[in-house]
């Protein structure tokens, strides 16, 4: 379990992340950032489609501003009654994930998250849709969407059984609609889309981290340790959201793991991570993480210096 949560914190340092937290249950975590928004070409990648090409007044596009992309607009029923965006085509490399990871916050209404391949019905696309309600609370929150969950679509009609199932591999457009037959503004802002693949309940029983105390403190030492590293080169770099989500993806993780540290440091990690879904400024959230790891780390040490003395 050791190198799965390093290749996390290595993968969320190397690419593109921000976002802001929330204190909310257990989500899988990313195996990879698949988008991020902090580099200035962000805007360059993602295209636009409202309900105009059919008539319709609904209107709604992407901005990008303090390391999120905030899709917003007004939809219109009479008409198409909706609004979308998509990235352009390109090699996502899905490989074994299981499905997508969305944090967003949003505004009480259902949105679609979309995947476009190669597949058509005659000279007509086919967009793989899977709905989600959001919380409308000001809170971020993760939206967990199983590749196996995406229903074929062509102009907003189910077409299952004319075409096959979601192929992950072949995706080449990522995109978001809001298509729920109400009419108003709405905002949806997005942090980060990532992947992530599912753990065989064998697979954790067997990680590292419950193998016993001395150890799981030892291997938390060292997941903690990359991520600050790596966190503190992000948030000097100017790139605190990125800083925090290195930081909050590293103690979410450790309060996961199956048996193994006190409940004292779980404690410490899981206040940090309430703290820090308060903070709505990244820098404010990166050090309210930090601060929570420094705790945990300095309970960590004592609890191996102990265990090191009476080898």
């Amino acid at each position: 379990m050791l190198p799965v949560l390093m290749s996390v914190v290595a993968a969320l340092s190397a690419a593109p992340a921000a976002g802001v937290s929330s204190d909310e249950g257990a989500a899988p975590l990313p195996d990879r950032i698949v988008v991020g928004f902090l580099d200035e070409g962000s805007g360059e990648r993602w295209v636009t489609v409202n309900d105009g090409v059919m008539g319709g007044r609904s209107t709604g596009g992407p901005s990008f501003a303090d390391g999120l992309m905030t899709f917003s607009g007004v939809t219109n029923t009479n008409g198409g009654g909706f609004s979308s965006i998509r990235t352009r085509p390109a090699e996502w490399a899905f490989g074994d994930a299981d499905g997508l990871l969305f944090r967003v916050r949003g505004d009480g209404r259902k949105y679609i998250a979309a995947v476009t391949t190669d597949t058509r019905i005659g000279s007509w696309d086919v967009s793989y849709w899977a709905e989600f309600q959001t919380t409308g609370d000001g809170e971020w929150q993760t939206v967990t969407l199983p590749f196996a969950s995406f229903v074929p679509t062509m102009f907003g009609e189910d077409v299952s059984g004319r075409v096959a199932a979601l192929d992950p591999r072949e995706a080449e457009t990522l995109g978001l609609y809001i298509y729920d037959k109400k009419d108003g503004p709405f905002k949806l802002d997005v942090a980060w889309i990532g992947s992530y693949a599912e753990v065989a309940a064998e697979d954790s029983e067997s990680g590292s981290l419950g193998a016993g105390s001395a150890d799981a403190a030892s291997r938390a030492l060292a997941v903690m340790k990359l991520a600050i590293e790596r966190g503190a080169a992000r948030f000097n770099a100017g790139e605190q959201g990125a800083c925090a989500d290195i930081y909050e993806v590293a103690m979410r993780s450790l309060t996961l793991m199956p048996g193994g540290l006190d409940a004292g440091v779980v404690e410490a990690l899981e206040r940090g991570l309430a703290a820090g879904g308060r903070e709505h400024a990244q820098t404010s959230r990166a050090w309210a993480y930090r601060r929570a790891m420094d705790e945990a780390f300095v309970l960590l040490t004592e609890r191996e210096a102990p265990m090191a003395g009476a080898d």
